[in-house]
């Protein structure tokens, strides 16, 4: 009995030897963990100071820059008043145009659900869209489109009567080229289901997106030999002259017509060339120049002049 008592308290011992170690063996498994945790925090302490540090310094190069700045937005008006005035200096129909110019009626742009349905809507705002003159219970208007080509140009859309050749209306921006096409869709649309005419030298992609979204009036060109015309138009060493004349003409006789002013001052830097080509001046643009050729040249091969007359057999087909 003593012998198995003896051994009873033996293994109570040896529990509690062992209880004994496994809280120390606990512990310092805690401890280094808890040394793991204190150097993680430290880290992420140390890198969030980092970036305090760093966005302070970058609020205080900001603020230099910013007082380096004061004053940019009044040189920038008195540059754009020295321009209009050597504009102004340099004379002609356009330069005298440019003094009398009243403010666009409206300025925004148009949205619509690519329903053939439903109209766009306006929405008014800071959009590409220039109003000049509202649409007219029926009147007639024609579109000359010039594409936006490679670098810095401008898509533009020229709104004109098809009986006086007024400008009535701009659309210039720098747009993806669906979404130009969409404007000018919406344009056209707008206008009494205008005749639209697309510059299809440099890109015959938004020709081509107003014919799948299904625009019922589409310029074609008349070709030798084709008994359909072809979609849009194309400028070539041929027209481009008789073009331009065309357009320097209507300037000169009848200037009261042109009511936007980045196409009278495109007009202003519209130069010859070296080669006695005309085109842009370096670092200028003539999107608003071609674009308004191009409703004016289509205009004249329609015959728009009485109002009563009908569309071109060649030049116009319904999609």
């Amino acid at each position: 009995l003593e012998k198995e008592q003896g051994d009873v308290e033996e293994l109570e011992r040896m529990s509690l030897v062992s209880f004994l170690a496994r809280i120390q063996g606990n512990l310092a498994q805690r401890k280094e963990e808890e040394r793991r945790e204190a150097a993680m925090a430290k880290a992420r302490y140390d890198a969030a100071k980092w970036d305090l540090e760093d966005l302070d310094r970058r609020f205080r190069e900001a603020v230099r820059e910013k007082e380096g700045l004061a004053g940019v937005e009044q040189e920038y008006q008195a540059l754009l008043d020295e321009k209009e005035e050597v504009l102004h200096r340099q004379g002609g129909a356009q330069s005298q145009r440019l003094g009398q110019l009243d403010p666009p009626l409206d300025q925004g742009e148009f949205v619509w659900d690519g329903d053939p349905d439903s109209l766009p809507t306006w929405v008014p705002g800071s959009g590409p869209v220039k109003v000049y003159k509202r649409p007219e219970p029926g009147g007639r208007y024609l579109v000359g489109v010039d594409t936006a080509g490679e670098g810095s140009d401008y898509g533009v859309a020229q709104v004109v009567s098809a009986v006086t050749g007024e400008q009535v209306c701009v659309l210039r921006g720098r747009l993806e080229e669906d979404l130009f096409a969409q404007q000018v869709y919406c344009l056209g649309r707008h206008y009494h289901d205008a005749l639209v005419a697309v510059e299809v030298n440099f890109s015959t992609y938004p020709a081509r997106e107003l014919e799948r979204l299904g625009y019922p009036f589409l310029y074609r060109r008349r070709e030798e030999g084709a008994t359909r015309g072809k979609l849009g138009f194309l400028t070539t060493s041929g027209n481009r002259p008789l073009l331009l004349g065309r357009l320097a003409a209507f300037v000169r006789q009848t200037p009261e017509l042109l009511r936007d002013r980045d196409t009278l001052e495109e007009m202003l830097t519209f130069v010859r060339n070296a080669r006695g080509r005309p085109e842009a001046e370096s670092g200028a643009h003539d999107d608003c120049v071609m674009a308004l050729g191009i409703a004016l040249e289509v205009r004249e091969q329609g015959g728009w002049a009485e109002p009563a007359g009908g569309f071109p057999a060649l030049t116009v087909t319904r999609s």
